[in-house]
């Protein structure tokens, strides 16, 4: 029985609009000691995204892609009715905030906005942007 079963039961509000969430932080890799651990918090976001009757979730990490590519797994081996993304969220030296979807490898250390956002355009990404008023 998957833990999926409930979830899939309680998708009425996903008749004429499509719901998105593409900020979603499951933690990054060193946030975890135990790799169950990891994939249950994994899991228990993307069952609270289906009930929800989000259409699409985009997993952000901070250290890297590796997150939500696990969930991408998670999602297509579950069968999941979620379109899930993976994005690296990556601190520019000059303050911006750059969220990357859709990248093969985390965006190198140590980049303006402006070479962050040309590195992730030069590899077919999906860049988001938004100021770090810390």
């Amino acid at each position: 029985m998957s833990w999926y079963r409930y979830a899939r039961t309680t998708t009425a509000l996903r008749n004429h609009m499509m719901r998105v969430d593409l900020h979603v932080h499951a933690g990054d890799e060193a946030d975890y000691t135990d790799e169950q651990i990891k994939e249950d918090a994994i899991r228990s976001i993307l069952s609270a995204a289906v009930i929800k009757g989000l259409d699409v979730i985009g997993i952000v990490a901070h250290d890297g892609l590796t997150m939500g590519q696990r969930a991408i797994n998670i999602s297509a081996n579950e069968q999941l009715d979620l379109w899930v993304v993976a994005g690296h969220e990556y601190l520019c030296t000059d303050k911006f905030r750059i969220i990357a979807y859709n990248i093969k490898q985390p965006v190198p250390p140590n980049l303006t906005y402006q070479q962050a956002a040309e590195w992730v355009h030069k590899n077919k990404a999906v860049p988001a942007k938004y100021r770090d008023w810390e």
